[in-house]
């Protein structure tokens, strides 16, 4: 009788500990899982990170653009009138 009550105490350790592991292994498997969508979501804020410093520094280039052509209009309308002075007085 003995051996009968150990040997079910034995196989129910068992059992406790394949559930113990199953438990264990379903635990491991959520955190994993959380820890690819946090990479996921990093990755798809850096890409619009990326995006947005891009949009701006296409903007700031626009703006730089837009400024030297004004400034080289300004100098070539001084010019003229330097051209202009030069040859009414000579």
């Amino acid at each position: 009788m003995n051996r009968i009550h150990d040997q079910f105490k034995e196989d129910s350790s068992m059992a406790n500990n394949e559930n113990l592991s199953a438990k264990l292994a379903l635990i491991a498997g959520a955190i994993l899982t959380f820890g690819d969508f946090l990479t996921t979501v990093a990755a798809g804020l850096a890409l619009e990170e990326a995006e947005i410093n891009e949009n701006e520094e296409q903007r700031v280039n626009i703006q730089r653009e837009k400024k030297l052509v004004n400034m080289q209009k300004k100098i070539d309308d001084l010019t003229h009138q330097i051209n202009v002075i030069s040859q009414q007085k000579g």
